[in-house]
């Protein structure tokens, strides 16, 4: 996952907000939705991926044998907490207003840069496992 498109989004909406000041109260509000609906597609598409990494694991856990299928069901569990946490910030994009999208987004960003670094960490693991255990 890459990382840098969905960091240029968040920065890009902060920006768009702060220029939005001088503009009337109902132009802001309709540009915060735009902006919170592409974040939460943003967000989305990650949470679709951890749900395929996720789909990929089970394939993989009903095809190996024991040993390996504990390693792979921890990955999946971590995969699902991962999710998990991506849904609650997922939440907090949902409930942010315009007096403090920029700190929602600043932290909903940062989370999302770790919750990215440890799925990546795991698809590495099990790459490992899958390809490198022979």
């Amino acid at each position: 996952m890459n990382l840098r498109p969905v960091i240029i989004v968040f920065l890009l909406s902060a920006v768009m907000l702060s220029a939005c000041g001088s503009n009337h109260e109902k132009a802001r509000q309709e540009e915060l939705k735009q902006v919170r609906q592409s974040v939460e597609e943003d967000l989305g598409e990650i949470k679709k991926e951890i749900d395929q990494r996720m789909t990929l694991l089970t394939e993989e856990i009903d095809q190996t044998g024991d040993e390996m299928k504990t390693k792979l069901q921890d990955a999946r569990s971590e995969l699902r907490e991962q999710r998990d946490l991506l849904e609650i910030e997922i939440e907090k994009v949902e409930k942010a207003t315009l007096e403090n999208w920029d700190i929602v987004i600043s932290s909903v960003s940062e989370k999302v840069q770790k919750i990215q670094s440890k799925t990546n960490e795991v698809s590495r693991n099990v790459r490992e496992w899958l390809y490198n255990d022979d």
